[in-house]
């Protein structure tokens, strides 16, 4: 009845290849886009402060049909000293402050080395297709 073509492992695997090719100029082509955005509003960000300071220091800049700037306080954490960090929780039971994340590759490290599980941790892996280019 038809001629349908019959599609081999070569013709997905190129179909594969190249939408991976797309997506990778795309994404590249996107990021340049992205901070040249991020730069030009970090600009407009510095010129509506200028104003606004320059206007009495005002805290809010309202206009009508356009938008509102204001100044928010942000709060954040850098940590300066880990271990002081790990003592201070050691030593007065704040573990509930730390996140419930171990650092992989260091864990294969020491499991690997100790030839020993890590106590409360269980390492896994599975298998992935994966296509690149030769």
């Amino acid at each position: 009845m038809g001629t349908e073509k019959k599609y081999t492992p070569k013709d997905y695997m190129s179909a594969y290849l190249k939408m991976n090719g797309v997506l990778s100029l795309k994404r590249a082509a996107w990021k340049k886009e992205e901070a040249e955005l991020k730069d030009k509003m970090a600009k407009i960000v510095h010129l509506l402060q200028t104003h606004m300071v320059e206007s009495g220091d005002l805290d809010q800049l309202k206009l009508t049909g356009v938008g509102i700037a204001f100044y928010k306080t942000v709060s954040f954490l850098n940590i300066t000293d880990w271990d002081a960090v790990i003592e201070h929780v050691k030593k007065n039971d704040l573990f509930h402050v730390l996140g419930k994340k171990l650092a992989k590759t260091a864990v294969i490290e020491i499991i690997e080395a100790t030839k020993a599980p890590f106590p409360g941790a269980e390492l896994g892996s599975k298998r992935e297709l994966k296509i690149n280019k030769r």
